[in-house]
């Protein structure tokens, strides 16, 4: 399967999650480094998740640019969800992808242009890549007491 991964950077390495598989992270001093790692943990975590007799998630999220931020967009029970890593004061939430989409660039377009002339928010770091994950069979399940 092939899920999306956020690969935030920071003072000394990065971080990396996939929206689609809550729980899962990883870190690295190099961006290669990190997606690395981040494989590794997603099929660990992938296998843990069979071997418990839990539901493998589906990879529904995807990710859209704008104002060269890149924005996560998620699936979630009643919609989806839009949060860019960079921008946390904006997020958008809607019943469609269309509307959500819609909303994030109009909220990332009106966050941007509230503060000029003042300070501007950090220049985009965080940039998204697709991890290919080799996906467990069932195995045997462990029985909890």
């Amino acid at each position: 399967m092939r899920y999306l991964v956020v690969i935030e950077k920071s003072l000394r390495n990065y971080s990396a999650y996939s929206p689609d598989v809550p729980g899962c992270i990883a870190t690295g001093r190099t961006l290669d480094e990190t997606t690395r790692n981040m494989r590794e943990a997603l099929e660990g975590h992938l296998e843990v998740m069979a071997e418990y007799g839990e539901p493998i998630p589906e990879p529904t999220a995807w990710a859209i640019s704008v104002r060269d931020y890149c924005v996560p967009i998620q699936k979630t029970a009643d919609g989806y969800r839009a949060e860019p890593p960079d921008l946390p004061d904006v997020v958008a939430a809607a019943d469609t992808s269309e509307r959500v989409e819609s909303l994030v660039r109009d909220a990332i377009a009106w966050h941007l242009d509230a503060r000029s002339g003042r300070t501007q928010p950090a220049d985009p770091t965080a940039e998204v890549v697709h991890v290919e994950v080799s996906v467990p069979r069932a195995a045997e399940t462990i029985r909890l007491p």
